[in-house]
């Protein structure tokens, strides 16, 4: 019988997980996955905030250090034996599963060989579209150099960051035709990524080079040399209500001093990566 391991981010978001946890439970197949929840704070919530879903097999791993989203997946792939399933999703909390047959999908759904991600159909509650996939092509080295230039100069990376804010909101304004079929994409949005074992048996991990940001990307770079197709299957269907990461308009188009050092990070590190 095939295995999940579904790996949530808790980032001081600890209502959400625990009603994520709660309708994730009722899926069809659910038997079948290994739930592990990362707190990934400072703030961290204790085990008695788990202790019924402990009790129901659901792990905990504590990490007040906050190494990131793919830092955090790291550590409970290695932890929880990540290579002995045969699907490893990573996810955030903020989310609910439209479709009620998500895991048992998987599960008996034949898989291509030469897949090694995959992406559902990811509804954004914020703009009101579809948010895959991330994108069809690899980012070309001008815009790379572009964003690599531009968060050195927080006053112009803020007017970008609003800017695209305003772009997201218009396109929410335009109906979308229905996708109900699976697609070969470069890169997925990262608020649900659905890794097969293939990746994993061609050595890939979690490793990410900088805390924050880019993490698609690189994902997406390193399926694309070891040959591995990425695709998005829209039968499997997500909400997203991006609560938990992005909690309202000001630390959405915001650009504290920190964040700003993250994506500069991020920018640099991609642009030696597609060079």
């Amino acid at each position: 019988m095939k295995k999940i391991l579904h790996i949530l981010v808790n980032y001081k978001n600890t209502d959400d997980t625990i009603h994520f946890l709660r309708s994730a439970h009722g899926q069809r197949g659910a038997d079948q996955v290994q739930f592990v929840v990362v707190n990934n704070s400072a703030e961290v919530a204790s085990d008695s905030t788990f202790s019924d879903w402990i009790s129901r097999g659901v792990q905990v791993l504590n990490r007040p250090d906050n190494p990131g989203y793919f830092g955090a997946a790291q550590a409970a792939w290695k932890t929880f034996r990540g290579n002995a399933f045969d699907f490893v999703i990573l996810s955030n909390t903020d989310l609910e599963l439209r479709s009620s047959d998500f895991y048992f999908h998987l599960l008996t759904t034949k898989i291509p060989i030469d897949v090694g991600l995959i992406g559902p159909s990811i509804h954004s509650e914020l703009l009101r579209r579809e948010g895959n996939p991330m994108s069809f092509e690899p980012p070309t080295l001008g815009k790379l150099r572009f964003l690599a230039w531009l968060y050195k100069h927080h006053a112009l990376a803020w007017m970008y960051h609003f800017l695209m804010y305003v772009v997201s909101l218009l396109k929410s304004l335009r109906s979308e035709r229905p996708r109900n079929f699976s697609q070969h994409v470069y890169a997925l949005h990262g608020a649900v990524l659905i890794f097969t074992s293939k990746y994993f048996s061609l050595g890939g991990d979690f490793h990410h080079p900088v805390k924050l940001y880019g993490e698609e990307l690189h994902v997406a770079e390193r399926l694309r040399q070891m040959g591995l197709r990425t695709i998005v299957d829209y039968s499997l269907k997500v909400n997203h209500r991006e609560a938990g990461t992005l909690p309202n308009f000001w630390q959405r188009v915001g650009l504290p001093t920190q964040k700003l050092q993250a994506k500069k990070e991020a920018a640099d590190f991609l642009l030696r990566l597609y060079s």
